[in-house]
């Protein structure tokens, strides 16, 4: 467990973890561009059997058919590569060893995100043919990864103002 540590807390792969993330998220704009209509994992507030089918009559068959191979391909890289950034940030800047325990926060972002994918693939390969029960499951999934990163990014925040503060404070008292 402590070589995996080790590699997610090196600047070599959290700097390559970073440049992978920038790249992904220029696929899922390209992407979103494409579809002509934002892409429904991204909503906020989850969506409904009605919006879901609007944007899904939006994005054509073609654009169905791409966002379906997106999240079976790109979207299923993304998490590992943005939890392995997030989980390594958090290592690297946990003031105290017992913070180090807010690492797993993007582990709970990274499950939801990847049970999220497979659910919109069989919402998108399967349109029309859709039910109320399979969009809810979805919705409710796209809503807990949403809780998870807004845990994940608190928590990095936290760890960076704790960090920060320590540095002012050894800063001061050397004066």
């Amino acid at each position: 467990m402590g070589g995996i540590i080790k590699f997610i807390e090196d600047r070599r792969v959290l700097m390559a973890c970073t440049i992978l993330s920038v790249v992904l998220i220029m696929a899922f704009q390209e992407l979103t561009q494409r579809l002509g209509g934002p892409m429904f994992d991204t909503l906020q507030g989850g969506y409904d059997l009605m919006t879901l089918r609007e944007l899904m009559l939006v994005y054509g068959a073609d654009g169905r058919a791409s966002y379906a191979l997106a999240s079976i391909t790109l979207d299923a890289i993304f998490p590992f590569v943005y939890g392995t950034l997030a989980i390594g940030l958090l290592l690297r800047l946990a003031a105290f060893p017992i913070l180090r325990l807010l690492a797993i926060l993007p582990v709970f972002v990274m499950a939801f995100d990847l049970a999220e994918n497979v659910q919109l693939y069989f919402l998108l390969s399967g349109f029309p043919e859709i039910t109320e029960a399979a969009v809810s499951a979805a919705s409710e999934t796209t809503q807990m990864k949403s809780l998870a990163v807004l845990a994940a990014l608190l928590a990095l925040a936290f760890q960076l103002s704790l960090r920060l503060v320590l540095v002012i404070y050894q800063q001061v008292s050397r004066s």
